[in-house]
């Protein structure tokens, strides 16, 4: 029994962090988002898709940022874990248009040599994002950030409040 209590208060515990609610639901948004322009492109829609990399948005770029503007919002744009935050942003905004989209054209190419030998083992070739991919995650992680985190600020059993209110 303590130790299904200690589980339900963890839990608890991680819901009432608006920063951590706001990342998660970023990603999950941004997913949702890839499944229905999936959806609208093929006319139909595999779920496993919701598992993959690569797309529009960037669910990757949407996490962070909705991290970023969370941060920002309840410790201020002044704070040193705003400074990490924002160092981390552009990391992964670099990493998700840069190296990982590089790579996913590396596997274009090297599929094209496995296709003339006739080899059905493919490369997953969706790892990074174009600019716009990577800019519309980017803001919509920034709304998911903002809405929550003002949810949060207004909320009776969050403690956590807007610096700037």
């Amino acid at each position: 029994m303590y130790i299904v209590n200690f589980i339900v208060n963890v839990i608890l515990d991680l819901l009432k962090n608006p920063v951590l609610v706001s990342g998660f639901f970023a990603v999950i948004i941004a997913q949702f988002i890839k499944l229905l322009i999936d959806k609208k492109k093929h006319l139909d829609t595999n779920a496993k898709h919701f598992f993959h990399t690569g797309g529009m948005p960037s669910s990757h770029m949407c996490g962070t940022s909705a991290v970023f503007v969370s941060i920002g919002l309840i410790n201020g744009f002044d704070s040193p874990l705003f400074a990490i935050c924002f160092m981390i942003c552009a990391v992964v905004m670099t990493d998700a248009k840069g190296v990982r989209y590089q790579a996913g054209k590396h596997a274009e190419y090297l599929n094209s040599f496995k296709e003339k030998e006739n080899d059905d083992d493919l490369f997953y070739t969706s790892l990074g994002h174009t600019k716009k991919q990577v800019l519309v995650g980017m803001g919509v992680g920034a709304l998911v950030g903002l809405i929550i985190t003002f949810i949060y600020h207004f909320a009776e059993f969050s403690s956590y409040r807007i610096k700037y209110f």
